[in-house]
């Protein structure tokens, strides 16, 4: 039998609540449902070398010869046996539409579609599949927490990351979500057990709990990951309904707090000409501050909001960022990966010039210009140039 150990599997959980699934890891699909023994089964499977299809993106990347992120997670955690990670999307809660994401993670997306009477982007329109109350799953998840606090071992250490929807604007009974994940797992842990919350966060809501629950809780600490990409109306026409002053100024009250602060990029066609000015912003930020960011260069993937459609001539862009990158090494605590991340979005520029790919974005485009009054043609014009470019060329 094939030893498909996964120690991944031994110290991440991930509670997708929005989904009704529980995994061990981000690439697990579709994991297993909450409330059931599924995922004993999956855990089963791995220790005793069945391939659970779960766990297919594994298989499949070790089968084409590549390094999987269970091998990745085997390395990780071999040098981290203490390290443990608890993931939670409990709601969608968010004060943002993003144009990538739909109305199972953005509460604002949902009304928006409640609202319209035009045809959506077909990502948007996912169908949101809670089957209990938020109150059920707090039970669920809380429960989870306090138990791993009561019986960790004395040289474990947690991170607990809170995702969304928008986790600063989330509350169960009217108890922020950050307020009850730390006293879920407080309640069989000294005061002073170490305990790094993880934030992943739009940068639009400031917080007002971080001083309280840091007086409460002396050994927690933090660490805040800002979700973007881009400047400017490019960024407000992206993330639709944040203030990208708002964001400026959190970014810099957050970086001068001592707090680790990171940045959770989903690059994407809208983005891609202002990527070298996101990153000259985040160097700024790191130079004044006198601090290193986590950069994670993430690539949307949904097809038709890819930058796999797009040619060759916005290579520039990337080539452009990874020269700034390069120029200010110091900047970046997570330096080699940031240059790695940026030759694969080179790599995926072309990879899916497709006129149906190219026809679902020109859709998407129109739709926010119907119902939300933005115009892309104001804000990045050699883009809609691009699309106009293409669609002819095909119709030709």
């Amino acid at each position: 039998m094939k030893n498909n150990t996964c120690i991944r599997s031994l110290h991440e959980i991930i509670f997708r609540a929005l989904e009704n699934k529980v995994s061990l890891c981000c690439k697990m699909h579709p994991g297993a449902e909450i409330f059931t023994d599924e995922l004993d089964k999956i855990k089963s499977d791995l220790k005793t070398g069945i391939q659970n299809n779960s766990c297919k993106t594994c298989w499949k990347a070790e089968e084409s010869g590549n390094k999987s992120w269970r091998m990745h997670g085997n390395e990780h955690y071999r040098t981290r046996p203490n390290k443990h990670r608890i993931e939670l999307y409990f709601d969608n809660t968010c004060d943002s539409a993003c144009v990538y994401c739909s109305k199972v993670y953005s509460s604002k997306w949902e009304q928006e579609v409640l609202n319209t009477t035009e045809e959506l982007p077909y990502w948007a329109s996912r169908e949101i599949k809670n089957k209990y109350t938020p109150e059920q799953y707090a039970d669920y998840v809380f429960n989870y927490i306090s138990d791993i606090a009561k019986n960790k071992k004395e040289n474990d250490y947690y991170e607990i990351i809170l995702l969304g929807g928008e986790p600063l604007l989330m509350s169960i009974n009217k108890r922020e979500l950050l307020d009850l994940s730390i006293e879920s797992f407080y309640k069989n842990a000294d005061s002073c057990t170490p305990l790094l919350l993880n934030i992943q966060t739009n940068g639009n809501t400031p917080d007002k709990l971080m001083d309280k629950c840091l007086e409460k809780y002396p050994n927690l600490n933090y660490s805040i990951s800002i979700s973007a990409e881009s400047v400017g109306k490019n960024f407000e026409y992206i993330r639709y309904g944040c203030s990208y002053k708002r964001f400026v100024e959190n970014f810099k009250k957050w970086a001068s707090t001592g707090y680790s602060i990171g940045t959770n990029m989903a690059i994407n066609p809208i983005s891609i000409t202002m990527l070298p000015d996101y990153f000259n912003f985040l160097i700024e930020i790191a130079t004044t501050h006198n601090i290193k960011l986590d950069v994670a260069v993430n690539i949307v993937h949904t097809p038709g909001i890819t930058i796999g459609f797009l040619d060759d001539r916005f290579k520039k862009y990337v080539n452009r960022s990874i020269k700034i990158v390069k120029s200010s090494k110091k900047a970046f605590d997570n330096y080699s990966e940031v240059i790695e991340k940026l030759h694969d979005v080179n790599n995926t520029i072309g990879s899916d010039i497709d006129l149906d790919r190219i026809k679902e974005f020109s859709h998407a485009v129109d739709y926010f210009k119907k119902v939300r009054k933005v115009s892309l043609s104001d804000i990045n014009p050699l883009l809609v140039d691009y699309i106009a470019e293409k669609l002819k060329n095909y119709n030709d």
